[in-house]
C-alpha cells in the first residue's frame, strides 16, 4: 500500500536501426551478435549474483532464468539463419524473439504464457547492445514514485535505484508474471493486469496503490491520501512486530 507521484517511463517497443545487411556484411554481423549475447548474459549474471548475494534468492533465480533465454542454442540458430539471409541482427533477434514470444504466450498453462514478457525482456536487450543502447529509461527515477507502465520487466525493475519505486502499475501481467514475483520479494505494492484503463490514467500527478486487494486511485482525494498513509502505518507496525 502507498502513494506517491506518478512516473511514467518513456519505454516503447524497440525498433531496429536497419532491417538489411549486405553479403559481405554477414560474418562481421555474426559476430557482433554472438558478442551482444554473451555480454547481455554476463550482465544478468552479474545481476543475479548481486540479488543472490543480497538475500533475494528468487530473483535471482528470474535472471538465472534469462540468461539461459540469452544463451538458448535455437535461438541463436534461428537469428543466425535470418543474418545469413542478410536480416540484421537486431531485426533477426527482434523478430525471432516475438515468435517465441507468441508460442509462449498461445500456451494454456498461465505460469508458462507468462513467460512470453521474458523472451520479449532478453531479446530486447540483446537488440539494445546490438544498437549501443544500454541505458534504462527507469534509471532516470531519481524521487519516490508510483511506476505506471504497458509492462515491466525484471532487467526494468532491477535497474531502479532501491526505494525510489513505491508501487507499479501496469496494463500487463499477472500473478505468475515476473514483475508481480519481484514485486512481492522487493515488497513493494503492485497491481498489475488492468489493461486499457492505465492509458486513462497516465497523466495523473499522484496515484495511491493497494496492492493487497488489487486496485489503484488516480490523483485521489485528500481524505483517501490520509487514510492510505494510516493503511500503510499500521501495515508497517505490523511487519515490525512479526
Amino acid at each position: 500500500m502507498a502513494v506517491g507521484p506518478a512516473f511514467v517511463p518513456a519505454t516503447g517497443k524497440p525498433e531496429p536501426e536497419r532491417e538489411r545487411i549486405t553479403e559481405g556484411e554477414v560474418e562481421s554481423e555474426l559476430q557482433r551478435f554472438r558478442e551482444a549475447v554473451e555480454a547481455v548474459a554476463g550482465n544478468l549474471s552479474e545481476t543475479g549474483d548481486r540479488l543472490r548475494a543480497s538475500g533475494s534468492e528468487e530473483e535471482a533465480g528470474i535472471f538465472e532464468f534469462h540468461v539461459e533465454m540469452a544463451e538458448d542454442p535455437e535461438l541463436a540458430s534461428a537469428v543466425e539463419e535470418r543474418i545469413g539471409n542478410l536480416e540484421s541482427p537486431e531485426a533477426a533477434v527482434l523478430a525471432v524473439g516475438e515468435e517465441y514470444a507468441a508460442e509462449y504466450a498461445a500456451m494454456d498453462d498461465e505460469y508458462m504464457a507468462a513467460r512470453a514478457d521474458d523472451v520479449r525482456d532478453v531479446t530486447g536487450q540483446i537488440s539494445a547492445q546490438l544498437m549501443g543502447r544500454g541505458s534504462s529509461a527507469f534509471e532516470a527515477l531519481k524521487t519516490p514514485s508510483v511506476v505506471l507502465s504497458h509492462s515491466l520487466a525484471p532487467s526494468d525493475t532491477a535497474r531502479i535505484q532501491k526505494g525510489m519505486a513505491l508501487g507499479f502499475v501496469t496494463a500487463e501481467g499477472s500473478r505468475t508474471s515476473h514483475v508481480s514475483i519481484m514485486a512481492r520479494s522487493m515488497g513493494i505494492p503492485a497491481v498489475v493486469g488492468v489493461g486499457p484503463s492505465l492509458e486513462r490514467v497516465l497523466g495523473a500527478e499522484t496515484v495511491a496503490v493497494d496492492g493487497g486487494q488489487g486496485y489503484a486511485i488516480a490523483d485521489p482525494d485528500a481524505d483517501t491520501v490520509v487514510e492510505f498513509e494510516r493503511m500503510s502505518g499500521a501495515l508497517a507496525e505490523e511487519r515490525a512486530a512479526l
